[in-house]
């Protein structure tokens, strides 16, 4: 796509350049405050619903100033000729999704429906505001997120050897020997990224799939289609034979509940229940700020926990906020630097259409990207294309709920001791040998074993803005720092030729990557465990001087 608004920025010197593409981008509206958004949502706990009502503080700039600030960046960057209006070829340009994403389709000759303020044949600002508002949805939505990688390693049914349904100390014990088959770099450790039944891409989005289908016990109650929407959820969750009972209705309005059981049968249906949500009020109130992240208990006003955590009709849940805009920054950032440099192989500073995949930017393709169309695409062309995305990618608020269950990777995955070790999401030797104690914690009916009803769900609300890729680029990062050995921090731990031989960076010397002679071995692991540990290691060297 074509941009010559840019054209005479790429003219100006480096500083000055970048200064008006922020003024462009980000400064339209510098006087902007954040303004708060008032929501009520429900969550359907095991025993009841519960209504909550939030007040919601986007920071700095406003979801509605955000968006006006990416409909003048799109509108300057649509605007070819710089006469400061879109003609009938530069309005066919726009995106119908209002974001410039890989292969989105354009409004093209449905153009013409926005010019209507005044309809002269051509689209002002005022109506590509009007287009983008509509386009980018509801400025507050509830999502379900995808659970997190541990949820889906192989561990419990390959440790089971027996197949009894319960996992004993003594397979756990054993478990490295066990799963040594997944230990694919073979270096005596197991890696989340090692443990999944799936390749890293299919189970994405194997995930992405379930957060989208299956339904949310969270809900938005402000609109009539949302209560409509929430008292069906509720009577399907919660009733029989499409109703819910007085006990259930009572729960959720108190005595005022009998006013809404309009043929006074002592049934509620979804559309009695719907009144009666509506006219119920909030059991609790939060004040929610993004930037900086807070979520405060209004009942509480001498909270201290930034994070606070409420038993929601049953079952504990997490409330917790998230700054996201920093991130859009950072990871813009990234992929102007460590990326790009990556992808430059030819090192002539700018990115061919073959190299472009090199950033790994799923969602977005190279001609998007190439705002002047030569075919080349440099570090100031993904500086300005992301940053004015990232605008759009922040323009609401998400109400993001994990639920997610206890794992018995998480519970292996800690430090066996304070200060020993770290949950690095991968299981060394000593955590299989040190997993019969930590079983035991979760032992909950004392049988010397875990069954998997034992392992306690954890629910989370997160309050925060969409981050601006649909994958993060610093945990991409992160997880192929567990598939590859090599990129692990180096160890610290012990002498120097004990940090050398330790090359999986477990604190711990195997008899595999020791290098001296079995007899030195024996000699040095004085506990017998098969082990040098760090403190064998050092007594060796002071007993050696």
């Amino acid at each position: 796509m074509n941009a010559s608004v840019f054209d005479d920025i790429r003219n100006l010197p480096r500083a000055v350049s970048h200064t008006v593409l922020c003024a462009l981008v980000l400064g339209m509206t510098l006087t902007s405050s954040a303004e708060e958004t008032s929501q009520r949502i429900i969550f359907l706990g095991p025993i009841a619903p519960r209504i909550l009502e939030v007040e919601i503080s986007s920071g700095p700039f406003s979801i509605a100033a955000t968006r006006q600030k990416y409909a003048a960046g799109l509108f300057q960057l649509l605007d070819q000729n710089k006469d400061g209006e879109l003609n009938e070829t530069e309005a066919q340009r726009i995106p119908v999704s209002g974001r410039l994403l890989s292969a989105a389709p354009m409004l093209g000759e449905t153009w013409k429906t926005l010019d209507n303020a005044p309809q002269d044949g051509k689209l002002n600002l005022s109506e590509l505001q009007q287009h983008i508002e509509v386009a980018l949805g509801a400025a507050v939505s509830v999502e379900k997120a995808p659970p997190k990688l541990t949820q889906t390693v192989r561990l419990y049914n390959d440790l089971d050897l027996n197949s009894d349904g319960k996992i004993t100390a003594e397979e756990v014990e054993n478990g490295l020997a066990a799963l040594h088959a997944f230990d694919f770099d073979d270096d005596e450790t197991l890696s989340v990224a090692e443990l999944q039944p799936f390749p890293l891409s299919v189970l994405q989005a194997q995930q992405q799939k379930q957060a989208v289908d299956e339904p949310v016990p969270l809900l938005l109650i402000n609109t009539e289609e949302e209560l409509a929407l929430a008292a069906e959820r509720c009577v399907h969750f919660y009733g029989d034979n499409g109703f819910v009972e007085e006990e259930l209705a009572t729960r959720i309005a108190g005595r005022q509940a009998r006013r809404f059981d309009k043929d006074r049968d002592q049934k509620w249906d979804a559309r009695e229940l719907a009144e009666c949500f509506k006219a119920t009020s909030a059991e609790i109130r939060l004040s929610v700020s993004l930037a900086p992240p807070m979520v405060k208990l209004l009942s509480e006003p001498t909270q201290r926990d930034p994070h606070p955590t409420l038993d929601l009709g049953g079952v504990p849940v997490e409330l917790q906020s998230r700054n996201t805009r920093w991130m859009a920054t950072s990871n813009v950032g990234l992929l102007k630097t460590t990326r790009f440099a990556n992808a430059d192989a030819d090192g002539n500073k700018y990115l061919d259409e073959q190299e472009f995949f090199g950033l790994q930017v799923g969602n977005v393709d190279f001609a998007t990207v190439d705002l002047d169309g030569n075919a080349q695409v440099t570090r100031d062309e993904i500086g300005q294309f992301f940053t004015l995305d990232g605008l759009a990618s922040q323009s609401r608020v998400v109400l993001s709920l994990s639920d997610e269950t206890q794992t018995l990777f998480d519970i292996l995955d800690q430090p066996a001791e304070e200060g020993m070790g770290v949950q690095d999401r991968r299981l060394q030797p000593k955590e299989f040998r040190e997993g019969r104690a930590k079983l035991l914690e979760y032992d909950l009916n004392k049988d010397g074993a875990l069954t998997e009803h034992e392992f306690t769900d954890s629910f989370m609300i997160t309050f925060m803005q969409p981050q601006l890729f649909e994958t993060d680029p610093r945990r991409d990062a992160a997880m192929q720092n567990q598939r590859n050995p090599n990129m692990l921090e180096d160890s610290t731990t012990g002498p120097i030729w004990f940090q050398k031989m330790d090359r999986n960076q477990d604190e711990e010397v195997s008899w595999r990557e020791f290098l001296g002679s079995r007899s030195d071995f024996e000699t040095l692991d004085s506990n017998q465990n098969g082990y040098l540990e760090a403190e064998e290691a050092e007594l060796a060297e002071k007993q050696r001087i």
